[in-house]
């Protein structure tokens, strides 16, 4: 039987209800709802829910939310009022049966803006019935309306979000909807995909609905304001006009067709506060039904902004029901009622009590209904969870959360997708949030999918002189790629849309920040790439970074928040512990406090925890105390106001963190400024619950980093020399530990090193210019970490002025002088200088058996390897080995020796003593695992894969490498990558794969080369010319082997020149006319290979 209810409006003050193929009269009709209640409605849903509020705003709501059962009542009491209507409803509520329907056939803005939903029946809300009546609403004259569209149910849906703010209509944080149904979908897997339009212009949304090459639409979420013309008795709805940011009024009838057209079964409008131009004229109702009459099947106008937990519960629920093989109308009415089901939705602090404010909001989504409601997707799948993806490093914001700048987080987001700004800068002094809206920004824009990658580069402590290296090494951890140089850096970001954040850059020196600058503005103009910068000065004094007349660069100041954005965060604070312990003052008296300090947000949060213990009227007092001593620094003035009841010993304790740059771990803080547990006790949670320092948890390590705010730092500069050495000190012997550890555990160590960076330049630097008796060393522990940064200007920084301090033969600062020195000549490819240095090294050690000897004997055989002295290296690897058997087997005497064994493995497997070379390598390995050193066990593995070429097992060769490569690169060290690409190419070659074996050549020469590695380099374009020969590409072949001719004699190392020389002859000797070219080079590589030992002149040339 017929169940369908229906409500005809021929005006908005006259109605005939429809029931089994029997009507009414016409009727009057006067609705019950008046102006008034429309107003309180808007206020309850709108302001309540978002506002400070105290316990008289929640009298008016109990009030309004107690009136919404007698608004349902005397609605339907307004429609069934004479017998034939009573008779009418009567028979239709009779009916038992399942998908039982009231609709409202309307047309006018007044009808249609009803709450529905609400009507009531006997105490109970039609909607609650058994079995539920849905209610939904269509356009009152079907005659001309268009049939609505087919729609067969997908295994998968995809929703295009459509955010429109244009200029001169009245904003709204535009997160609210697309956070709340992404963290909704996030549980559906796979099964409904999300994109955005970008910008929302009708001409990107025809371009959008007829681009074949990407998924059909599916749903279209419209997010924004409607208008309604009462002549034209037109909804329409503001996108933004193309190539400004103006509003663009598109009809609902035309915007109908072109949805129509393109088959979309489900669009969703949410309306912006303040949508409506009239309390009784909502224009989405309006645009919905338009729709519908157009041919859309399914139209859910909100037709109200309400909070955001409720629109999270909502489309949640929505989406849960819709996976599950659901109609549009069913899901909804599932969602609606989870609505009235638990209708918590904000957690509050009304001073010391906590309270829960309930809002009754169920009946505000409305469906617009001409069809059957049929299931958009397939009965339910197995859920595919998306697998995690690293794509950003952004520090977490401060537990209150990000508050206020909505509006300038969306002129972030325009400039970048409508402007053509490649670089934007925010500005403005310590605390205004400069930080958070950058990291916000990107939190929004990879989520919203204008950016794959989103990598934030943090300068507040920065204490290094490469600022481009910095950003290199930490886009790298990002990219999850050994980028070697700013070069590298380029290729990489031409893979895909990254935003680079760069924070706090007025930290940087004059020539640094120059340099990055002009690096950041070739970033920004790669593919969809772009530049985010926060500095507390806007003037760069750079050519690419105007402040006006530009839209290429963009620059915004930041000022105080806006009131109600300083309320609402004000409230967010005071549900952070601790509990306020006084009565909380009116709004008035809280907004006074704030305007004292220009709504500085930092500054708000310290007077928010000093409202939690004080009266506002005592703190108004000692605010403007404070201020008058410090008119110009509002903030130092808010600190003092928070430090004021802190005893006098808490107070002291407080500078002491003045020596810390930017933050530290807390084991680290507490050790060296030797604050009392219990002071700390009280002084953390201080500093915490205001922002000015930032818990950070590192992935597997159990101490926390304590993130300073820059303000603090600012404030809090400290001079005192004995905490000064105390902080020196303590980051000398952190330096050590991280050096051991990175052995075993390099991924955690190197966390730890990312973290406490300027620290340790900052304590190693001061150590340096002091001369303490550990500079040296420190410097050789930090020499490790440098490396593999790539900050090659800091490395040679400190290298130099550690010379400087090498003191007498034989003592510690001497050998890690002359330790590194050596070191620097074995990396150029000078061996035989390198290798005089560790002899001198040797004969200022002495006779006394020492870790230092094994470890310089272990350097001169590398020496004598790169020499072609096969038998010399042998003899000092034996040495080592023999020397350290006689020491203390602790773990560092351990590690030399695996390291022993495997280089003389290395240099076996050159002399073709495979099962003496298998040995070496299973000694170091078994001696490797046992000290747990994963670094040391990669190493290893590529010699076996090494040796397993040399014994023809190639496909064992390219397995090892592969997975040691996978190590190499997640560790971000360039040279040992470098060094496994090229035995791939080995491996390659040798099975005949030619093109790849070019792709491994050229990888590892790109590496090399912008590593400024001549040795690796030149071996290289050895083996490339190899491969060229045996692609028929003989100029090709010629040139890369002359290219290495050239640098194997600039490196002065004859046994490759001897090689190379070879190698050309053979190439030469068959080619027209050049065989007496040939025969000369064939000599020279004799005459030379004569003074070498005959069993180091095989073709592998490089190891990892």
């Amino acid at each position: 039987m017929h169940q369908e209810l229906n409500l005809e409006f021929t005006t908005e003050n006259q109605v005939i209800v429809h029931f089994n193929d029997q009507h009414s009269d016409k009727l009057g009709f006067q609705s019950p709802v008046t102006e008034e209640d429309q107003k309180d409605i808007r206020w309850y849903l709108e302001v309540y829910a978002y506002l400070y509020t105290t316990d008289v705003d929640d009298n008016r709501a109990a009030k309004i939310a107690a009136r919404l059962s007698i608004l349902g009542e005397n609605l339907l009491k307004s429609v069934f009022y004479n017998d034939k209507t009573v008779e009418l409803f009567q028979q239709f509520h009779r009916q038992k049966n399942v998908g039982r329907l009231l609709t409202i056939s309307a047309s006018h803005p007044a009808i249609l803006s009803l709450p529905w939903e609400l009507l009531r029946f006997k105490d109970n809300y039609l909607f609650h019935d058994a079995p539920r009546i849905s209610i939904r609403r269509r356009l009152a004259n079907l005659d001309n309306a268009k049939k609505p569209l087919a729609f067969t149910a997908k295994t998968h849906l995809h929703l295009l979000f459509v955010v429109s703010r244009p200029q001169g209509a009245s904003f709204i944080d535009p997160r609210t909807d697309p956070i709340a149904v992404l963290e909704a979908l996030d549980q559906t897997g796979r099964m409904i995909e999300v994109e955005f339009l970008r910008p929302a212009t009708l001409a990107n949304l025809k371009a959008r609905l007829k681009d074949n090459t990407k998924p059909p639409i599916d749903i279209l979420h419209f997010d924004g304001h409607g208008a309604f013309n009462s002549t034209e008795s037109m909804g329409y709805l503001l996108f933004t006009h193309q190539g400004s940011w103006t509003k663009h009024r598109v009809p609902a009838t035309g915007l109908g067709l072109i949805l129509g057209a393109a088959n979309i079964p489900l669009v969703i409008l949410s309306a912006c506060q303040s949508a409506a131009i009239g309390d009784s004229e909502e224009p989405m109702g309006t645009v919905a039904v338009q729709l519908t009459h157009a041919g859309v099947p399914s139209v859910i106008a909100m037709t109200h902004s309400v909070h955001v937990n409720a629109t999270r519960a909502l489309f949640s629920a929505f989406y849960q029901h819709l996976t599950q093989g659901k109609g549009v109308g069913e899901a909804l009415d599932n969602a609606r009622s989870y609505l009235y089901q638990n209708p918590d939705r904000i957690e509050l602090q009304r001073g010391q009590e906590h309270v829960t404010l309930k809002l009754y909001d169920w009946f505000l989504p409305a469906l617009y209904q001409a069809g059957e409601d049929s299931p958009l997707l397939t009965t339910p799948i197995e859920v595919e969870q998306p697998a995690e993806i690293h794509w950003g490093n952004l520090h977490a914001l401060q537990a209150a959360g990000f508050w206020g700048r909505t509006p300038e987080l969306w002129q972030i987001e325009c400039a970048f997708v409508q402007d053509g700004t490649r670089r934007f800068t925010i500005s403005g002094f310590g605390g205004q949030g400069k930080t958070y809206l950058a990291i916000e920004a990107g939190q929004w824009l990879y989520r919203t999918g204008l950016f794959a990658k989103v990598c934030f580069v943090d300068y507040a402590s920065f204490q290094g002189v490469d600022a481009v290296g910095w950003a290199v090494s930490t886009l790298a951890t990002v990219l999850d790629k050994s980028l070697v140089d700013a070069q590298a850096a380029t290729a990489a970001l031409a893979l895909q849309p990254t935003l680079l954040i760069l924070d706090n850059v007025e930290a940087i020196t004059a020539k640094s920040l120059s340099e990055l600058l002009t690096k950041a503005k070739e970033w920004s103009e790669i593919g969809q790439c772009r530049v985010l910068l926060t500095t507390r000065s806007p003037y760069f004094h750079h050519p690419d970074y105007p402040t006006e007349s530009s839209l290429i660069h963009q620059s915004l100041a930041l000022a105080g928040l806006a009131e109600d954005d300083a309320l609402a965060y004000f409230q967010r604070l005071l549900q952070l512990p601790p509990a306020p312990e006084v009565a909380l003052p009116k709004r008035e008296a809280v907004l006074a406090l704030f305007k004292q300090v220009s709504y500085h947000p930092l500054s708000i949060g310290l007077i928010a925890a000093q409202l939690k213990v004080r009266e506002v009227a005592e703190l108004g007092t000692r605010l403007e105390k404070f201020i008058a001593e410090t008119p110009d620094n509002l903030l130092l003035a808010s600190l003092n106001l928070s430090l004021d009841r802190l005893d006098e010993e808490a107070r002291r304790w407080l500078p002491k963190l003045g020596v810390f740059q930017g933050g530290a771990l807390e084991m680290m803080l507490l050790a060296i400024t030797e604050i009392p547990v219990d002071k700390w006790g009280k002084l953390r949670p201080l500093l915490e619950t205001t922002g000015l320092i930032q818990v950070e948890t590192l992935p597997n390590i159990s101490v926390p980093y304590l993130q300073f705010h820059p303000s603090l730092t600012t404030i809090l500069q400290s001079d005192n020399e004995d905490l000064r050495h105390r902080h020196q000190r303590r980051y000398y012997e952190l330096s050590h530990d991280l050096y051991v550890a990175d052995f075993q555990n390099p991924v955690e160590t190197r966390a730890i090193v990312k973290r406490e960076f300027p620290n340790l330049l900052f304590a190693v630097k001061g150590a340096l210019a002091e001369a303490i008796d550990y500079a040296v060393e420190f410097v050789t522990y930090m020499n490790m970490f440098l490396y593999f940064f790539g900050l090659q200007h800091d490395w040679e920084q400190l290298n130099q002025q550690a010379t400087k301090l090498a003191g007498e033969v034989g003592n510690q600062n001497w050998y890690s002088s002359k330790h590194s020195v050596g070191q620097q000549l074995f990396n150029a490819g000078h061996y035989t200088e390198a290798a005089n240095i560790f002899t001198d090294i040797l004969t200022g050690l002495g006779t006394t058996t020492s870790y230092k000897h094994c470890v310089t004997l272990g350097n001169l055989g590398r020496c004598f390897i790169q020499q072609g002295k096969a038998d010399q290296a042998v003899t000092y690897y034996q040495q080592g080995l023999e020397m350290a058997m006689k020491l203390e087997q602790d773990k560092g005497v351990q590690r030399q020796t695996g390291l022993l064994y495997s280089d003389l493995g290395k240099l076996l497997t050159d002399m073709g003593r495979y099962i003496d070379a298998q040995e070496a390598y299973v000694q170091s390995l078994t001696i490797v695992q046992k000290i747990g050193d994963s670094r040391g066990e990669a190493v290893i593995q590529g010699g076996l894969g090494n040796l397993a070429i040399a014994q023809g097992n190639l496909a064992e060769a390219e397995q090892r490498y592969k997975i040691v490569l996978a190590i190499f690169q997640r560790f971000h060290e360039p040279d040992s990558e470098a060094a496994i690409w090229h035995q791939l190419g080995v491996v390659y070659k040798e099975t005949g794969q030619w093109e790849a074996a070019e792709h491994a050549y050229r990888q590892a020469a790109n590496i090399d080369e912008a590593q400024g590695n001549l040795v690796g380099i030149a071996q290289t374009w050895y083996n490339l010319a190899m491969v060229m020969e045996n692609m028929g590409k003989l100029a090709d072949a010629e040139a890369w082997c002359r290219k290495a001719i050239k640098v194997d004699k600039q490196l002065n190392n004859p046994k490759y020149v001897a090689m190379d020389l070879s190698h050309l002859a053979d190439l030469l000797q068959n080619q027209p006319n050049r065989l007496a070219e040939a025969q000369q080079l064939a000599e020279k590589a004799l005459a030379i290979k004569k003074t070498l030992y005959p069993a180091t002149t095989t073709n592998c040339r490089k190891t990892a």
